[in-house]
């Protein structure tokens, strides 16, 4: 099957933030080549995973594919894979595409394929605290499938990260722990100044950014007249 080919999506009213995640997961070629290969629509999330296979064999039928390809089934369903969200309405394109990927990484697990999953999304997210006493280092990991960015287009707001590249930075710069925020250290067992710091132990090979943009604020502006 070639998965070089590209095709468009149907607008099904309003479903323009659902064909743009749809569009991006799609094109995750071994998650999609993963599911097409796969027969078992049963189990946890069977329901759901089924219509996202056949939306997959769908996109990729035929040699070249012609054609926009209407997503109704998984359009209609909505609710089944967001609770929050319903057909016909605005929503977000990444909370969409996370609701995909918990129904696809469930059904991989009842198949006993996390791994196969995990090469794909499997990244790790680590919070190391250090001392500023004893330089003792507490490291907490979690489970990393999508980073969330904060990106602001204000100008008045010069400070804030006003590109992605900014964002990443932000994300990943030392917070530090003093007066009514010290942290209470393991080794020393009083609250201490520390140094607070993300980083990423293991990175996915598909990085899923979710960036939320800063604009709130609107100056009032005098019209001449």
């Amino acid at each position: 099957m070639d998965l070089s080919v590209v095709r468009g999506l149907n607008n099904l009213g309003n479903s323009c933030f659902m064909n743009s995640a749809l569009q991006c997961l799609t094109h995750i070629k071994p998650l999609s080549r993963a599911i097409m290969q796969d027969g078992d629509g049963s189990g946890n999330g069977g329901q759901l995973y089924g219509m996202y296979r056949d939306y997959l064999k769908t996109y990729y039928k035929g040699q070249g594919g012609h054609g926009a390809v209407s997503p109704k089934q998984l359009f209609s369903n909505m609710r089944k894979i967001n609770s929050r969200m319903a057909p016909g309405r605005q929503h977000d394109a990444h909370e969409y595409a996370l609701g995909v990927l918990d129904f696809v990484e469930e059904h991989f697990k009842k198949q006993k394929r996390t791994k196969e999953f995990e090469r794909i999304f499997g990244g790790r997210l680590v919070s190391e605290v250090t001392c500023a006493s004893c330089k003792h280092v507490s490291s907490s990991y979690e489970h990393m499938v999508s980073l969330s960015l904060v990106v602001c287009v204000l100008m008045k707001d010069i400070n804030k990260a006003r590109t992605l590249e900014d964002a990443l930075k932000e994300f990943f710069t030392p917070d530090y722990l003093k007066k009514e925020n010290q942290y209470k250290c393991d080794s020393c067992k009083k609250k201490v100044d520390a140094k607070k710091q993300y980083s990423i132990a293991q990175g996915n090979n598909y990085d899923n950014l979710s960036t939320k943009m800063c604009c709130a604020t609107i100056e009032e502006i005098q019209l001449p007249g």
